[in-house]
């Protein structure tokens, strides 16, 4: 039974640590000489507004209840002597104006990832008629092709006669032969990107890259959010999908293989 219940106690300090927030609350605690509550809510309250969409709640004294336990457990599992002698054990009192702030930014975070759910949904809807005719067109047109030049293979049996082969006075001049080394020119792309000269989709680019590195800070997510358009082109569509992937907390194998 002891066995079992420690078994139990190390699962469960072991899952509290994957949640959106624990690595910058974790750094927090080790860089700061005297890391408190409300130190790091001041230093990450719109981070926590959307971190805290991953169990979303309308109660600002539940949000401030579940931040409480996993700052005290980051306390204690931190550098056990160092840093846990500056923990106190009072109760701390709710600041309502802190956590409706951050309850305010939540509901934001949410509209603004409902728009883009919503837009992205248009977006395959949209394209799925002119990708399914571009691939029927594609089979269609090539069937001809194929029997046409089945049938203009000569027997084996048919041999052009001598007489039938061009004299050499009708061969080509060599000075008339296209030049190999001229290349058409291709149009030039943004550094890294599927689109002519746009630097939005340069920039996120630049945001994926740090995304699947894990490395997107606080200010990234603002600069993301700036780029939302609101256009209804094809490019505006793919932005704010874009955008909608890049501020999104976990993403499923579909929609990394988009984001790449």
């Amino acid at each position: 039974m002891r066995v079992h219940f420690f078994f139990l106690t190390f699962l469960l300090s072991s899952l509290t640590m994957f949640y959106s927030g624990y690595e910058e609350l974790k750094k927090y605690v080790e860089d700061s000489d005297t890391p408190t509550f409300e130190g790091f809510l001041r230093k990450h309250v719109d981070s926590i507004a959307l971190w805290s969409l991953e169990d979303p709640t309308d109660s600002c004294r539940v949000l401030h209840g579940r931040w409480i336990k996993r700052f005290d457990q980051v306390m204690s599992d931190v550098s056990e002597g160092k840093k846990s002698t500056y923990r106190t054990t009072k109760r701390r009192k709710l600041n309502e104006l802190a956590w409706s702030l951050v309850v305010k930014k939540m509901k934001s975070y949410e509209n603004v990832q409902h728009t883009y759910e919503i837009e992205a949904g248009k977006l395959l809807v949209s394209a799925a008629p002119s990708v399914s005719k571009s691939v029927s067109s594609l089979f269609t047109s090539s069937e001809p092709n194929e029997q046409l030049e089945l049938n203009e293979q000569p027997e084996l049996n048919e041999q052009p006669e001598l007489s039938e082969q061009p004299e050499l006075s009708e061969q080509p001049e060599l000075n008339e032969q296209p030049e190999l080394n001229k290349q058409p020119e291709q149009p030039k792309l943004a550094e890294e990107t599927g689109t002519l000269g746009d630097i939005t989709f340069s920039s996120m680019y630049k945001f994926g890259v740090k995304k699947f590195q894990g490395n997107l800070v606080e200010d990234d997510y603002v600069k993301i959010l700036s780029m939302k358009t609101n256009g209804d082109t094809v490019d505006d569509r793919i932005k704010n999908y874009m955008i909608k992937l890049l501020c999104k907390q976990s993403l499923c194998s579909v929609e990394q293989e988009n984001l790449k």
